[in-house]
């Protein structure tokens, strides 16, 4: 199982690069590409919103290093940086309904929790309304 979260904490700490990365070309204009080489139109507006998708968040293990490492890429690149496995991202997607904005409104509440209490393991529930 430690094998298992180093590979993980490997993987996160590839992903945080990405969005380093991404976040870059965002900022200074550049156009980005889907694979189908369609022009990925950002609304500059928002705050920008970094996903990390893992097919399973460990809840064990030492992720001191990690936290500090989304939180310190948080700080340099003005960038959110949620880590989420798969059954959370589904839920965000299916509240969310097709809404852009409402996505956006769930994700800016997601990493105000997360600041106020900094944790690899969130359980987000969703109260309908």
């Amino acid at each position: 199982m430690s094998r298992k979260v180093a590979n993980l904490n490997k993987d996160i700490s590839k992903g945080i690069k990405q969005l380093i990365g991404a976040t870059r070309t965002i900022t200074r204009g550049q156009s980005i590409f889907s694979v189908d080489n369609k022009e990925i139109i950002f609304e500059r507006a928002l705050l920008l919103h970094g996903i990390i998708l893992v097919s399973e968040l460990l809840p064990f293990g030492d992720w001191k290093e990690t936290l500090n490492t989304i939180l310190q890429a948080m700080l340099r690149t003005k960038i959110s940086i949620h880590v989420m496995d798969m059954s959370e991202y589904i839920k965000f997607v299916g509240y969310s309904k097709g809404d852009k904005n409402q996505f956006d409104y769930f994700l800016t509440q997601r990493i105000e929790n997360f600041i106020k209490n900094p944790s690899m393991i969130n359980n987000t529930e969703f109260i309908n309304g």
